[in-house]
């Protein structure tokens, strides 16, 4: 036997506004009855599918859902999909995070000057060398010159703007002093 109740009705059973109620009766997400005064439900299919619907952990092809709770499911999951990478983006933008060609980018130019400082070595060392009069003044020399470089080379610094600026270049972004010309 059906117990028949109004939208208002169910939605004071399930704590929502009629607005809601007549939103997934419109959506066909709860059975119902159309008449000529507004919704009618049966109490217990009712009350059935929407504690189904309500709790549903994943919304599958093979639970008996309808296409367009398939759908909403989908949309919510593509909407915090974007909301995740706006807030990745933003942490790039930010300096926080950074792709991997920009820190291989950036390593790749620190290679490079631990290289030039290295291939400078020669020069650097040749004339103070060839002056020494002992080994032991050639080592202490060497040892001088190659400490100064490492000392040098730690001196290297993390520069958040260099990411920054790499993120305006992809967005093909200018950068403001530019702009301010």
């Amino acid at each position: 036997m059906a117990i028949w109740r109004t939208t208002e009705q169910v939605a004071g059973l399930f704590n929502v506004t009629p607005q809601y109620i007549r939103k997934l009766a419109k959506d066909e997400l709860l059975p119902c009855r159309k008449t000529s005064d507004g919704y009618k439900f049966d109490l217990e299919p009712t009350i059935r599918m929407y504690m189904k619907f309500r709790n549903a952990p994943d919304l599958k092809e093979d639970d008996g859902l309808s296409d367009l709770q398939r759908k909403t499911k989908a949309d919510a999951d593509w909407k915090a999909a974007r909301a995740a990478i706006a807030k990745l983006e933003l942490e790039e933008l930010n300096a926080n995070v950074h792709r991997s060609e920009d820190v291989a980018e950036a390593f790749e130019d620190f290679a490079m000057t631990v290289r030039a400082a290295f291939l400078a070595l020669p020069g650097r060392l040749a004339v103070d060398t060839a002056n020494a009069q002992t080994a032991m003044e050639t080592s202490a020399l060497i040892q001088e010159v190659v400490n100064d470089t490492l000392n040098t080379l730690s001196g290297y610094q993390y520069d958040p703007e260099f990411y920054k600026k790499k993120v305006r270049e992809r967005e093909g972004w200018r950068e403001r002093d530019e702009e301010d010309e």
